[in-house]
């Protein structure tokens, strides 16, 4: 049975290797690599999902299963191997983890820098039920999951780096909790951007220590999660 460090380097491998044009100057997906995150999945028995925007979620399952998962996101088809590697790592952390709410590994839709998978998933809370536009790379996907069948507690974006220290930043309750349960125990730098949360709360986690706060921080949310929904019971 191949190992987590092997398959952590063909899931890299795929992320590196794929060609981002189809040599006509169209920004081409890495279909590789979604059908290597498949096997993962199914070799660790996780549940894997895909929507109509080709975006991509595997999740560990958590205690509670009517809580909506919290996502550890990244692009799947852009400049962005640094938040891969990252998101990876500390959703392998947090299976270890006995957590209330799941956790998903959310691979989005990309085209450069443009997180088209997110954009789409964001527009059809708006248009539940109803046709939203394809790009013509999209189309292989569409008898798949519309995307606003899918629902996220939280969408985290990690990305280690040993030069700088650790900073948070993004919806509000997203940044009171890292403040509260992190930032006590080390430097933790923390900002709060004011853009209304469309459809979940979001946080992008960036520095020397953004593996170790991520995890806690998702550990202490889906703990608040599920102290919040009982309460309403």
């Amino acid at each position: 049975m191949e190992t987590l460090e092997e398959t952590f380097a063909r899931l890299q491998a795929a992320y590196e290797t794929y060609d981002h044009s189809n040599g006509a100057g169209i920004c081409a997906l890495n279909l590789r690599l979604r059908e290597q995150l498949k096997q993962y999945a199914a070799s660790e028995q996780l549940s894997v999902n895909q929507d109509s925007a080709g975006s991509i979620g595997i999740t560990k399952p958590g205690r509670d299963p009517t809580l909506a998962a919290i996502a550890l996101s990244f692009p799947l088809d852009g400049c962005g191997k640094s938040w891969f590697i990252s998101a990876f790592h500390v959703f392998n952390l947090l299976r270890a983890d006995d957590l209330q709410c799941d956790v998903t590994l959310l691979g989005w839709s990309s085209m450069g820098e443009r997180l088209i998978g997110r954009d789409i998933w964001i527009a059809s809370d708006a248009k539940k039920g109803s046709a939203l536009p394809i790009l013509s790379q999209l189309e292989r996907f569409s008898d798949l999951a519309h995307p606003s069948t899918i629902t996220f507690s939280a969408i985290i974006e990690v990305r280690e780096d040993a030069a700088v220290v650790t900073e948070v930043a993004g919806t509000p309750i997203l940044v009171d909790t890292a403040k509260e349960h992190i930032g006590a125990r080390g430097q933790l730098k923390a900002t709060v951007l004011e853009r209304r949360a469309i459809r979940a709360p979001e946080l992008r986690v960036v520095g020397m220590e953004a593996d170790v706060v991520t995890r806690e921080l998702v550990k202490h949310y889906s703990e608040y999660l599920a102290a919040l929904f009982e309460n309403f019971d």
